[in-house]
């Protein structure tokens, strides 16, 4: 038994699985025999001008024929303009019932208009014109049937409504040359009845197998995105994890070196977090990590890149240095809103942050260089007691206290 086989038994075990694929059958073979009916009405009412045409006498009186074809050609446009009513619904899914009621009652009519030539103009035909209904009736239902049978209530009830009025009638005939007429189309009859039956089987268990394949399939893309996000996110803040940011880097710093931009590395550092995972656990400390990373979203612009890199250590790329004062902005304010007491199940909690910062291509030309001095750079905001923004190696200068 294959996998995808095993994965489909366990679907069908969900009864919300099993109504879905219930709907959406329903639905696909009612589409399936509306799409179908046009070209099957105007074969049909070609095949009934023929016969119009070998009947139709000019000596005599035709109003029965005449008015035959009439009801033929009424009842084949009032399908095909139910036919475009349906392909114009929006909401065909919630009327399935009731436009599958149409094609029935349609299919009806149309087996009535094929089976009142049986009554009406088969007893009175010569032997040619009788030969030419009955070949032209063969022709007619056995095309419905492939082309009506994922709805067999409608398949079954155009044969039985056209084919028992010439049953009928050959057996009224007494006449010995119909006995093979009347055996033979009895035997049609119920050929045809039951092909309907095994055909629709077959539409409908292929259009299951569709239906659950493609839920299955697209079961296993979600799950792929999960894992591909698992893979490169990280679990706890849902932003990148340390693999997804080194991949970004490095396709930034190529993108930049040939259009010889500029972009900025921000290196942050919650102050003394070890301590506050020691004093209110580790469940508090991930709060506070969870409540920093959407902090920090607030003030960088959606295109930049925010990343968790290991424990406290929170990465940013700024990816557009539209003016000098811009990467100052940025990191004061995500300074700012770090440093706001976080009330966290009654107990009030004030941390802060160190940044330290580098530029591309200024302080370094590729992924390692530019990480060494931003995290240098952190670690001189921390000597001087945290909650600073560290942008050069000087002793005085782009040194920012928040405190």
């Amino acid at each position: 038994m294959t996998s995808w086989y095993k994965d489909i038994k366990m679907l069908k075990q969900d009864p919300r699985h099993s109504a879905g694929i219930e709907r959406e059958v329903a639905f696909s073979l009612i589409n399936h025999v509306y799409n179908q009916t046009i070209s099957s009405l105007l074969a049909s009412l070609a095949c009934a001008c023929l016969i119009w045409y070998s009947i139709y006498d000019t000596n005599n009186d035709n109003h029965i024929l005449m008015l035959w074809i009439s009801l033929m050609f009424i009842v084949t446009v009032a399908r095909i303009f139910s036919v475009y009513m349906f392909s114009i619904d929006k909401s065909v899914r919630q009327h399935v019932r009731l436009w599958k009621s149409v094609f029935i009652a349609g299919s009806f009519l149309g087996g009535i208009c094929w089976g009142l030539p049986g009554f009406l103009l088969f007893p009175g035909a010569t032997v040619t014109q009788q030969e030419l209904m009955i070949l032209m009736l063969a022709g007619i239902s056995a095309g419905a049937v492939p082309l009506s049978a994922a709805l067999p209530e409608a398949a079954i009830t155009f044969l039985i409504t056209s084919i028992t009025p010439y049953l009928i009638t050959i057996y009224t005939l007494h006449q010995s040359i119909f006995v093979l007429f009347l055996f033979a189309l009895t035997l049609y009859l119920i050929f045809m009845i039951s092909l309907s039956l095994g055909t629709y089987k077959m539409i409908k268990n292929s259009m299951i197998l569709k239906y659950e394949k493609d839920v299955l399939l697209h079961k296993i893309k979600k799950s792929n995105k999960m894992l591909q996000k698992s893979a490169t996110h990280d679990p706890l803040t849902k932003i990148a994890n340390r693999i997804l940011f080194e991949e970004s880097l490095n396709k930034l710093i190529t993108t930049s070196s040939a259009l010889h931009t500029e972009f900025a590395l921000m290196f942050i550092d919650l102050d003394q977090f070890k301590l506050i995972n020691d004093i209110y656990g580790h469940e508090i400390g991930d709060i506070i990590l969870i409540n920093t990373t959407e902090k920090i979203k607030q003030c960088i612009h959606p295109d930049d890149i925010i990343a968790r890199l290991g424990g406290d250590e929170i990465a940013v790329i700024v990816k557009k240095l539209v003016e000098s004062e811009y990467l100052e902005k940025v990191a004061t304010c995500i300074c700012n809103v770090i440093n706001q007491p976080v009330e966290i199940k009654n107990h009030t909690i004030h941390i802060s942050a160190s940044i330290g910062i580098s530029k591309f291509p200024h302080d370094g030309v590729d992924r390692e260089e530019l990480l060494r001095v931003a995290d240098k750079r952190m670690y001189r905001s921390k000597s001087f007691g945290g909650n600073r923004v560290t942008f050069s190696d000087s002793t005085k200068e782009d040194l920012v206290d928040h405190s």
